[in-house]
């Protein structure tokens, strides 16, 4: 299981985790958090990125936030 990150080479036992999360009775679950993406995203898209209230893009820290109201920016992220 692999939940979103946008590191191309980033490696991480998952599955050991999850095993023994469950060996103690912990529940694990991916907290994905919408509209924000992948930079990749972010750059191959920058007609569907969110704005701000002055216009400017929504890059708010490492969060690239993407108009997911749109149709077609909707559908490319669930492709």
């Amino acid at each position: 299981m692999r939940s979103w990150h946008f590191y191309p080479s980033y490696v991480y036992d998952y599955q050991r985790l999850i095993r023994v999360c469950h060996a103690v009775g912990i529940k694990v679950y991916a907290w994905v958090e919408l509209p924000y993406l992948t930079k990749t995203f972010w750059d191959e898209h920058p007609r569907w990125r969110e704005k701000t209230a002055t216009g400017m893009d929504a890059k708010v820290s490492w969060r690239y936030m993407m108009a997911l109201e749109e149709p077609e920016c909707r559908k490319a992220v669930w492709e």
